[in-house]
C-alpha cells in the first residue's frame, strides 16, 4: 500500500508541475497579449491624434497644403489630365477640405468644364461684337456711298 501511495504522490508531482509549466505558459501568453494590448493602445492615441491634427488642417489649411494642391493641379495640367488652366485660392482650400483623390479628380474636372464653358461663352461674345462691328461698318460704308 506504501508503494501505492509513494506512486500516487509521485504521480500527483508530476501532475502539478506540468501543471505548473502550463499555467506558466499560460502566463506569459497573457503578458504578451496584455503587451500587445498596449501596443495597440499606443497606435489607438497616435491615430486619434492624426486624425484631430487632420480635422484641424481641414478647417484652417495652411499655406503649404494650398501650395501643394496648385503645384498638383499643374502637375495633372502638365500630364494632360482634364484639370482648369486658372485656379482661384477659394477653389484650392474645397480642394484640400476634399479627402479622397476621386473626389479631387471629380472637382478639378468639374472647374475644369465650368472654366471651359465660361471661356466658350467669352469666345462667342467677342466673335458677336466683331461681327456687329463689322456690320455697322458695312452700313456706314453703304451710307456713305448713297447720300453721294
Amino acid at each position: 500500500m506504501m508503494m501505492f501511495l509513494r506512486s500516487r504522490s509521485l504521480a500527483l508531482s508530476c501532475f502539478r508541475t506540468s501543471i505548473r509549466a502550463f499555467s506558466s505558459s499560460r502566463g506569459a501568453g497573457k503578458d504578451a497579449s496584455e503587451e500587445s494590448a498596449l501596443d495597440l493602445d499606443a497606435w489607438k492615441t497616435v491615430m486619434r491624434s492624426q486624425a484631430l491634427r487632420e480635422e484641424s488642417e481641414s478647417e484652417s489649411p495652411s499655406r503649404s497644403a494650398l501650395d501643394d494642391n496648385r503645384e498638383l493641379v499643374e502637375m495633372w495640367h502638365q500630364a494632360g489630365k482634364f484639370v482648369p488652366k486658372n485656379i482661384t485660392d477659394e477653389q484650392l482650400q474645397d480642394l484640400t477640405r476634399l479627402a479622397t483623390r476621386s473626389a479631387k479628380k471629380k472637382y478639378l474636372k468639374f472647374l475644369a468644364i465650368k472654366e471651359s464653358h465660361k471661356i466658350s461663352k467669352k469666345e462667342k461674345q467677342e466673335r458677336k461684337k466683331s461681327e456687329r462691328e463689322a456690320e455697322t461698318v458695312t452700313f456706314k460704308v453703304g451710307y456713305n456711298l448713297k447720300s453721294y
